[in-house]
């Protein structure tokens, strides 16, 4: 029988293997594949295992191993997904489309500019995403060389459409763009004057923001747990070839 599993540390406290079962009602078998030693994770997945998800920090390893890319992948440079298949491994980014999902549920699409906080996997996924979906992209990270790095390499896929600014400018940004995608895993100094149309954060175990007073400031909350479950129902389809369970898979998160 086929089996599916998550490499990265830490993740003893993942939701993934409970999404899973609940996605195909524990028709199939899903591990945390733990470990800091990348090489034996990987291992793992070539031994026994047809499909993995990747997180932190091994997204970009994952990536240069893979034999068949998605075009996703290719621009991001990282992988969450990586599946077996008769022509080889496959990487895909569902961290892409479940943002993606996300963008074009609010209605944003080719409207105006996204501004995407962080350029850690999430953030990069986010960037790709928003771009491909035709909203113009401002890029802010705390170590603002790596913004300027990031904006220039997608400068080569989308010219004219990329710019990095300082962080220090991050709620005047936010406050002319279509919408905020916050990715940095904690709350900064600054967030909790952020207002933007749309505010939608990776985080989906302990939020940035509070969204009942977002709500007061005529801002639209969309919350990192609807990014996790649209990131699963559409990678899970990859692994296994059929559509998930998303009502039990919503349960979860309630």
């Amino acid at each position: 029988m086929d089996k599916f599993g998550l490499i990265g540390y830490p993740i003893k406290k993942s939701l993934s293997p409970m999404l899973f079962k609940e996605a195909y009602h524990g028709r199939w078998q899903y591990d945390l594949i733990e470990g800091e030693d990348f090489e034996a994770s990987w291992q793992a997945f070539l031994d026994s295992y047809k499909g993995i998800n990747i997180t932190a920090p091994f997204k970009e390893l994952a990536y240069a191993r893979a034999d068949i890319l998605c075009s996703e992948c290719k621009v991001i440079g990282a992988t969450n997904l990586v599946v077996k298949t008769p022509e080889g491994l496959v990487a895909h980014n569902s961290d892409y489309s479940g943002v993606k999902r996300c963008i074009e549920d609010e209605g944003l699409a080719g409207k105006g500019t996204a501004l995407v906080v962080g350029c850690g996997g999430a953030g990069k996924a986010a960037a790709v995403a928003a771009l491909d979906l035709g909203l113009d992209l401002i890029v802010i990270n705390r170590t603002p060389e790596k913004a300027v790095e990031f904006a220039r390499h997608l400068e080569g896929f989308y010219p004219g459409r990329v710019q990095a600014r300082p962080f220090e400018e991050m709620n005047d940004v936010a406050s002319g763009c279509a919408v905020t995608i916050y990715t940095l895993p904690l709350a900064i100094e600054g967030t909790e004057s952020l207002r933007c149309p749309v505010v939608m954060e990776a985080n989906y175990k302990n939020p940035t923001f509070n969204a009942e007073k977002l709500a007061q400031e005529g801002c639209r909350y969309v919350p990192g747990k609807k990014w996790h479950l649209m990131q699963a129902v559409l990678g899970y389809e990859y692994f296994t070839g059929e559509v998930p369970d998303i009502e039990a898979m919503e349960k979860l998160y309630r």
